[in-house]
Formats: structure tokens, C-alpha cells, sequence
């Protein structure tokens, strides 16, 4: 049955919004055809079922006043594009339902109503506290990624004593440093017979080798030269073992055969208190955290989000530190797009912003509430008043 008023429904097709059908489904003015595919569409749609239930509270609460207000014979495509439909959908469910009761009016004031009094929000994910600072806790090699010590060649020896110490930092195993001279022979000779046994290539596994030439060596800072340096006797080849802070553990010197070689590295070892992780796990963990801050440089925050979070419940301490810092800096980062949308001087300004931050975070707990605030700020026409549940 329909109001006075009412006009019998025109044609609905594929270019009809899905609010407009729906008025003409809840009038009774849908064929028979239009109406049963409608329901099959509502029924597998959420948004369409909130919205038709918002058209039915509408419609009843105006049923008092159906003979003192001509009803809405407006469309939704005459008032908004349709590129600001999906918008509308979301935000002002109850206005689509108004406006299509009772006219353009409606809608209208729903926008411009006074503001109303500023909701209270609890926030858990972005920080209201004290910023702090981005600087990542640590340095994670590149190279880390697919660095092993050894390969079916042999041991793979770095050429940089820096990144063997910034490697040994995250994987948590002391530095063997092999320092030779051109033509020395003793060196040659252990290439060729200590380093490929395989008893002397199982031990490699602990360390971080590195392999510089005397010229090398004399470049290095005076507190980085291994201690025999220092001292007027020397014989080639020199080894040092030292802890990811360049402190001293063991040295010698001199040609060694596997057996003598394996020993001295076994030695090396006793009392060092380390929690290593494996190489394969590094690489990994190197290549999940690398991937986040590229995703993050790239606003790819829902992905970033996903790759920091896994890595912060890890129990490997440097990657979880990392995942935790790098969750952080996101919150921050929200942080500072809400403080942004508050301060903004007009609140079509403020609207928009918080959009935009709900957007980029979409998929996030950090996108989950500045959607709220959004919405609250829309709802209320106030910013909300914050507060920390952290």
C-alpha cells in the first residue's frame, strides 16, 4: 500500500541505485521479478541489508506525519554523484534513508545539524602519549638475506670486518678474522688443505669469517686491529676471535693443520655465552623485515602492519625488537595523521583527513580506530575526546 502521494515506481534497471530500489521494494512498487532479485542480492549483501532496515525504521517513524508531508519522489542520482555513493552508504546510513522518505530537506540537515556533545574513545593501537623517535634499535645487513659461512666451495669469507660485526650483532656468533699477506704461503696451503675439511667446515658454522690482506688490516682503526698487530712479533697467517663489539677473545698465528685449525676454534668457544640463531632462520627473519620497511615506504601500511607484528612475537630478540619498533613507528605514524585532522581549521578539512588516515591504515588496528574517530567526529560533529587504553 502506498502513501498519499506516492508515484507508482518507474522502471527499475541496471543503471537504478541500490537505494532506490529499495524504497520501491519496501512501497510495493517493484515487479515481481525485480523484487525477488533484490531480496537475493540484500540477503548476500550486509550494507544493503543495514540500509533496508534503516529505510523500514525511517519510513515507520514518519508514518504519523504521511498526510502533513509530501513524500520524496527524489532519487539518489539527483542528489549526489555516483562517485560519492559509497561514501554516503558507509557514513550516513540513516540520511540515505531520509532523504528518500522524505526529500532533499532531510538530508540537509542531517549535514549541517549543531554539534553535539564529544564522544570519550578509548584507543589501544595509536599512542596519545609521548612520540619518542624512529630510529631503528639496529642495523640489519642486506647481505644477511643469504649469507651463510660456508658453501659447497667452501668457507665464504666477508671482505669487510664492519659488516661481519654488524652480521655477528644480529645472528648473535663472534667474528674469526683471517688476516694474510700476498704470497704467503702458509696461507695458500691452508686454503687448500685446512679450510676444505669438512671437519674444519663444521665449525665454521659458529663464527662469522671475514678474510682481510695486510694492507687492510693497517687501515683499520687503531682500537678495531686485532691485539698481535700491536706487538713487534708476528707470523702469517694471524686469526682473531672476537664478540660483535670487536672485543678480543682469542688469537694466533701461524700455519695450522685441519685438526690444529679445529682445536683452536673449539677453544675459541669456551665461555662464551650466546644464544645464536640459525643462518637460515636470519635469512629469513632479514628478508621478512626487509620487506616490511619497503612495504612501509611504499604506504603499503595493512601489509607492513602483518610482517612487523610477526616478527615482534618471534623469540629471536633482535628481529623481535625490530618487529616491535617497526609496529611502533606505524602507530606514530598514525598518530600524527590524527593530530593532524584535529588541528585542521575547518571540519570539512578534518573530515577528510581522518578519511584519508582510515584509508591508508585500512586493515590495521591503527585503520580500525581512526575509523572510529571518524565516524564519531561525522556522527557527533565534534571531535571525540581520546583516551589511552594502553
Amino acid at each position: 500500500m502506498r502513501r498519499r502521494g506516492e508515484r507508482p515506481a518507474t522502471e527499475m534497471n541496471e543503471e537504478s541505485f541500490l537505494e532506490d530500489r529499495i524504497r520501491a521494494l519496501v512501497h510495493g512498487t517493484l515487479s515481481e521479478e525485480d523484487a525477488e532479485q533484490l531480496k537475493r542480492e540484500i540477503e548476500s549483501d550486509a550494507e544493503a541489508s543495514v540500509l533496508l532496515h534503516a529505510y523500514r525504521d525511517v519510513y515507520a517513524l514518519t508514518a504519523a506525519f504521511a498526510d502533513d508531508v509530501h513524500p520524496s519522489s527524489v532519487s539518489v542520482r539527483d542528489v549526489l554523484p555516483k562517485t560519492r555513493i559509497d561514501a554516503l552508504r558507509s557514513r550516513w546510513r540513516s540520511a540515505v534513508a531520509a532523504v528518500l522518505v522524505l526529500g532533499v530537506a532531510a538530508l540537509a540537515a542531517w549535514h549541517v545539524r549543531s554539534p553535539g556533545e564529544p564522544e570519550l574513545l578509548e584507543l589501544a593501537a595509536i599512542p596519545l602519549g609521548d612520540l619518542g623517535v624512529d630510529t631503528a634499535p639496529r642495523t640489519v645487513p642486506a647481505a644477511l638475506q643469504w649469507f651463510t659461512p660456508t658453501t659447497t666451495d667452501g668457507v665464504r669469507w666477508m671482505d669487510s670486518l664492519t659488516d661481519a660485526l654488524e652480521i655477528a650483532a644480529v645472528v648473535d656468533r663472534p667474528v674469526l678474522l683471517f688476516g694474510g699477506i700476498r704470497g704467503c704461503s702458509y696461507c695458500m696451503w691452508m686454503d687448500a688443505n685446512t679450510f676444505g675439511s669438512d671437519a674444519v667446515l663444521g665449525r665454521f658454522a659458529e663464527f662469522v669469517p671475514v678474510r682481510l690482506t695486510a694492507a687492510q688490516l693497517r687501515a683499520l682503526a687503531p682500537d678495531e686491529r686485532p691485539e698481535m698487530l700491536n706487538t713487534p712479533m708476528r707470523e702469517w697467517p694471524i686469526f682473531a676471535v672476537m664478540d660483535s663489539t670487536g672485543r678480543p677473545i682469542a688469537n694466533f698465528a701461524g700455519l695450522h693443520s685441519a685438526e690444529q685449525f679445529r682445536e683452536r676454534l673449539d677453544d675459541s668457544l669456551i665461555g662464551v655465552e650466546n644464544d645464536p640463531i640459525s643462518w637460515k632462520t636470519a635469512g629469513d627473519l632479514t628478508n621478512r623485515f626487509l620487506s616490511a620497511e619497503a612495504a612501509r615506504a611504499d604506504d603499503r601500511f595493512a601489509e607492513a602492519w602483518t610482517l612487523y607484528c610477526g616478527l615482534a612475537v618471534r623469540l629471536e630478540r633482535p628481529f623481535a625488537g625490530l618487529g616491535a619498533w617497526g609496529r611502533d613507528v606505524l602507530a606514530r605514524d598514525a598518530r600524527r595523521r590524527l593530530d593532524e585532522a584535529r588541528a585542521a581549521a575547518e571540519p570539512e578539512r578534518s573530515r577528510e583527513l581522518l578519511d584519508n588516515a582510515a584509508r591508508a591504515f585500512a586493515g590495521t588496528p591503527l585503520g580500525d580506530e581512526l575509523a572510529r574517530v571518524r565516524d564519531s567526529f561525522v556522527d557527533v560533529g565534534a571531535f571525540p575526546e581520546l583516551k589511552s587504553a594502553r
